[in-house]
């Protein structure tokens, strides 16, 4: 029946693993590298749900038109 399935991928973040915290730690870390403000873990249930670069924009708020900094922030999070 699974014959030739070699792996499967489960995407639990927000739906059966609640990951808003540790989400909201990482992004923190991110932009605090940057000297740029934080944000409560709570805020971040605005901003998630459309992508890492989406979130990105979002969280370094007046500076998303900074690429380059877009790009630094992204990299410290992953």
């Amino acid at each position: 029946m699974l014959e030739g399935i070699k792996a499967v991928i489960f995407d639990l973040d927000g739906t059966l693993a609640d990951t808003l915290r540790d989400l909201a730690h990482s992004m923190n870390k991110a932009l605090e590298s940057e000297n740029l403000p934080t944000h409560p873990v709570g805020s971040y249930r605005k901003f998630v749900g459309n992508g890492i670069s989406n979130l990105v924009k979002q969280v370094v708020m007046d500076k998303a038109d900074d690429e380059e900094l877009c790009r630094r922030v992204k990299a410290f999070f992953d």
